[in-house]
């Protein structure tokens, strides 16, 4: 499996889109602008949209994993169990107060 679990955006390089909204949609927006002081609606979407990809990534990173772990032979998942159960003792004994 090679993907890529995030995204490239930003930069100074924009490019310019059209988009069509409900006028309520578009009310929220600007309401949510004001709020947060957003100078333009297109600095909101691209935030929006930003974090969005941001998410997708996250849920595509969730998923691959699971669907890795869940792949294993039961011999290496017990094995896995182990070493997560001792993980979790020595992390407990760390944060345990003397």
């Amino acid at each position: 499996m090679d993907y890529k679990y995030t995204y490239e955006y930003g930069g100074s390089k924009k490019a310019k889109v059209t988009l069509t909204v409900a006028a309520g949609v578009l009310k929220n927006l600007d309401k949510i602008a004001a709020d947060i002081k957003i100078r333009s609606r297109s600095e909101l979407v691209e935030n929006i949209l930003s974090q969005w990809l941001d998410l997708q990534a996250k849920k595509n990173l969730v998923r691959d994993t699971r669907a890795y772990y869940q792949s294993l032979p039961p011999q290496e998942k017990q094995e896995n169990e182990k070493w997560s159960k001792n993980a979790a003792r020595a992390a407990r004994n760390l944060w345990e107060e003397p």
